[in-house]
């Protein structure tokens, strides 16, 4: 493993309720579909995968969800920084956020940061048209 390769750790039976609550709310939302990934439940909407729960592991810590977000406005970026349970992106190229469960109460603002990343991942960025070289 690399230095920038996430840690995964085992879950808690409390964090394992947690992300089937999670898991079980988000599945209700359109155009979801769950999948397991690496000892994870991985969410996607249509195609863009927007956030994790932990299945049997978590990364980093073992009571965290991850979530990603696309095209952060600076209004947005500042909630992020202000929210002491959220950690800093995970990954390289993507906008992937921990986000830190320590109670049921912080599962309404888990299910608020899904939701944020869920509505984000409806824009995905466009890829350029490519064109087919025309024969003469």
């Amino acid at each position: 493993m690399s230095a920038r390769s996430p840690k995964f750790q085992k879950i808690t039976e409390e964090m394992r309720e947690w992300a089937a609550l999670l898991s079980g709310e988000v599945a209700q939302w359109p155009d979801v579909t769950l999948r397991p990934m690496f000892g994870m439940t991985a969410f996607y909407r249509k195609a863009t995968m927007f956030g994790a729960v932990p299945a049997t592991r978590s990364i980093g810590s073992p009571n965290a969800i991850i979530f990603k977000i696309l095209d952060q406005q600076p209004k947005l970026k500042s909630r992020l920084e202000a929210d002491s349970r959220v950690g800093t992106s995970i990954g390289v190229k993507q906008k992937w956020y921990s986000f830190e469960l320590s109670s049921p109460k912080d599962l309404r603002d888990a299910l608020s940061w899904l939701s944020e990343a869920y509505e984000k991942a409806s824009y995905p960025a466009r890829k350029p048209i490519r064109q087919k070289p025309t024969r003469h």
